[in-house]
């Protein structure tokens, strides 16, 4: 028969992680990174509850853990580790149980899965654990008896970590990990445990960087106090020549004899060479101390003034320059075909983890996207197509958004979770060409008609602006093709995809539209029988009806220019 034995299990754990020599260089850079082995030790409290009634409702034991981060790159700042488990307890049994008492040991390796994020400022960590392990036992019952037993590979226990690091306190990880453990104890039955575990981890890299810095300092103030003693040393030694000239010049003046006088001159000029070089090599060596110290001075003053220059940063900053985004269009006739962008990030210390250039069309659905890792290009050239190869639109706006994800360390430090900025691009009137130097189109769907009437009475003021404006252009570019015939030709979107509604609604309504147009043309100099004007309706949708989001694509103005 299945038992089970459900356990509350609350563990308090002081972890300090112990980093090899080799596994510094992971610290380096002050960001709270895992690398390293982490141990800690544990209380647990346990209640038994359901069919597990032969024992107390309170055991007690003891826990001891380690964890180590491989040193992996992984994407989406994801980390894997693998982690190993002790735990000790001791069960006592219910007053008038068969069961006198209980120890069992169990042991646990685990391999986990980091999920890093970030909620306004603060950094935290989603850590689903998966360990297998073995069960030790050893049971005494009331009338003396005992048995004990081993499950090896019987302990099987999930551990979903919620970890969290304070900003104020970037070294301090604390965890909240619901727990479940099955523990087969036999062919008939298994123990099944659910609990929590509370505890907080306290990881040294900053300790291990002030440890080296020591290190290397001491060994800096012995290397300076050896270059003192060799300068004090030499110091001695150019004194001692100095007293040794001397008292040759003292023997030179009481020479009685020529001989002895050349002799003495001769060991003076001689001693006199030997100070002037002990002399010079004492300058040189306090000149090259000065100077390391002059350097290493200034080193360390840049340092900190950067350091400071850093702490004053605010969250990472995002800019996107656009060049050519005023009257883009992308017709091929060399003028106007591209837009570039230029993307930067400011405030970051390192090339951030990744970026996205996402560009809407004017009804906000995604067109073309422009993404990649490590450091922002310089320049990003659009030719105006969409990632299906769909062009833009005339006299319209493109909303251009980028999105970049500073490095782990850039984040940790300012707590920003990623940099936007947005910018528009705007489209000119395009010039399709369909027959080269013979036939021309221009499509136009951002002319507006008052209450889905076909005139413009009623339009605001910048609705009218832009309309004057689409049509000055559109003027232009049939007076750019002297001798040529326009036909106009108006489009509506058929809702309901029937004849009905084409036949009854808008082909009359796209054929005064169209009507209406001819006119303004006309006001604008152009010639009227040059202009013809025709409704199709629904006819030769852009967009399929299922296709809703891009409808607006459907209503909409041709001017076809046929030489």
């Amino acid at each position: 028969m299945k038992k089970i034995f459900l356990t509350l299990v609350a563990l308090f754990s002081l972890s300090i992680p112990l980093a090899a020599e080799k596994s510094i260089e992971f610290f380096t850079d002050d960001v709270p990174r895992y690398e390293g082995f982490a141990l800690g030790a544990s209380f647990i409290n346990q209640w038994a509850l359901g069919e597990y009634s032969d024992y107390a409702t309170c055991n007690f034991g003891g826990e001891v853990d380690a964890e180590y981060t491989l040193p992996l790159v992984l994407p989406n700042n994801l980390d894997l580790g693998i982690s190993a488990r002790a735990d000790f307890l001791v069960v006592s049994p219910k007053s008038g149980s068969t069961l006198k008492s209980e120890t069992e040991m169990r042991f646990s390796g685990g391999l986990w899965l980091r999920v890093p994020f970030s909620v306004k400022g603060a950094w935290f960590a989603f850590q689903p654990e998966l360990s297998l392990g073995a069960s030790l036992f050893s049971t005494e019952a009331q009338n003396g008896a005992k048995a004990s037993g081993t499950y090896l590979g019987s302990v099987i226990g999930l551990a979903p970590a919620f970890r969290f690091i304070p900003k104020a306190v970037p070294d301090l990880e604390i965890e909240a990990s619901p727990l479940f453990t099955i523990t087969p104890e036999a062919s008939s039955h298994m123990v099944t445990q659910i609990g929590v575990r509370l505890g907080f981890v306290y990881h040294i890299q900053n300790f291990i960087t002030k440890k080296l810095k020591e290190s290397k300092e001491k060994k800096d103030a012995a290397l300076a106090e050896q270059k003192r003693l060799e300068i004090e040393r030499q110091e001695a030694e150019a004194k001692r020549l100095r007293e040794e000239e001397e008292a040759r010049r003292k023997a030179i003046a009481e020479a009685a004899d020529e001989e002895s006088r050349r002799a003495a001159e001769e060991e003076l000029r001689k001693a006199e060479e030997a100070r002037k070089a002990a002399e010079e090599e004492a300058a040189r060596i306090a000149e090259e101390e000065r100077k390391r110290a002059e350097e290493e001075a200034a080193r360390v003053a840049a340092e900190e003034a950067r350091k400071a220059e850093i702490a004053a940063w605010p969250a990472p900053e995002a800019v996107l320059a656009v060049i050519g985004g005023t009257n883009f269009t992308p017709d091929g006739d060399g003028q106007h075909d591209s837009v570039t962008f230029q993307p930067s990030i400011n405030y970051v210390e390192e090339a951030p983890e990744s970026w996205i250039l996402a560009i809407d069309d004017p009804q906000g659905n995604p067109f073309r996207t422009f993404k990649g890792k490590g450091a922002l290009p310089e320049s990003i050239e659009w030719d105006g197509l969409s990632d299906r190869g769909e062009a833009v639109y005339s006299r319209n706006v493109y909303k251009s958004k980028l999105t970049v994800i500073p490095s782990r360390h850039d984040r940790t430090r300012s707590g920003a979770k990623n940099a936007e900025t947005s910018t528009e691009v705007h489209t000119g009137l395009l010039l399709q060409v369909i027959v080269p130097e013979h036939e021309w189109k221009i499509v136009v769907n951002t002319i507006y008609f008052a209450g889905g009437g076909a005139s413009f009475d009623g339009l605001n003021s910048e609705q009218l602006k832009a309309n004057a404006e689409t049509l000055d252009e559109v003027a232009e570019q049939i007076t750019a093709h002297p001798g040529s015939n326009v036909v106009v030709e108006g489009y509506a979107n058929n809702i309901s995809g029937t004849a009905k509604e084409d036949t009854e609604e808008l082909i009359p309504l796209s054929q005064e539209r169209a009507d209406f147009i001819v006119k303004e043309l006309a006001a604008r100099g152009i010639n009227q029988e040059s202009l013809s004007a025709t409704g199709k309706g629904g006819a030769n949708p852009i967009a399929s009806r299922k296709d809703r989001a891009n409808w607006w694509k459907n209503r909409r103005i041709e001017f076809i220019i046929r030489k």
